[in-house]
């Protein structure tokens, strides 16, 4: 789940959340307040059928101004020793060894495939989005780590709600079906 906000300046804010659950047993959710109480987010994450993991994140504008923002899934994938991290950002997927995987949204949104450092700080990352620095459109590397971005700006007037879904799903690579990658 998101647990950090980041703002164009400055470092990135590690959200505390107001109330965790799990819902009906399967469905994890977390709460957070955000800009002192002006917008709320909701984070609901569960696992569904054999290969997706499906994500949900709802704003809510509980101020008396209007909030414009960028809200983005994305997945961070490192590879593992011996394996080569493929990414096409046509497809909005990454191969790693032989698991594939994909980000799934929304609609209307813009993707990014960036190599970042291996510190998981993801400043790379956060650079593009804030800067609008041209996105990769392929990636391969053994070393570093590379995140599949999937987003989109919105503006959320006073009382206002949204709902961001997104899903991350996944695949096993067999055969050609890696050619797209390279």
């Amino acid at each position: 789940m998101a647990t950090k906000m980041k703002k164009k300046l400055g470092h990135q804010t590690h959200l505390v959340p107001i109330e965790s659950k799990t819902i009906n047993g399967h469905i994890y959710y977390d709460a957070f307040e955000l800009e002192n109480g002006a917008l709320l987010k909701e984070d609901y994450v569960s696992g569904y059928g054999d290969n997706k993991i499906g994500f949900r994140t709802t704003m809510t504008n509980q101020s008396s101004e209007s909030r414009s923002m960028t809200i983005y899934s994305f997945v961070n994938v490192n590879p593992f020793e011996g394996s080569v991290a493929m990414a096409n950002k046509a497809y909005n997927q990454c191969v790693i060894g032989d698991v594939k995987l994909q980000i799934h949204g929304d609609g209307n949104e813009r993707y990014r495939v960036v190599q970042d450092a291996p510190t998981g700080f993801l400043y790379r990352t956060t650079q593009s989005l804030f800067y609008e620095e041209e996105a990769m459109t392929n990636l391969n590397t053994d070393k570093e780590s590379i995140s599949l971005l999937r987003g989109k700006e919105v503006i959320l007037e006073p009382g206002e709600t949204i709902d961001y879904n997104w899903q991350l799903i996944f695949f096993e690579g067999i055969g050609d079906d890696k050619k797209n990658y390279g």
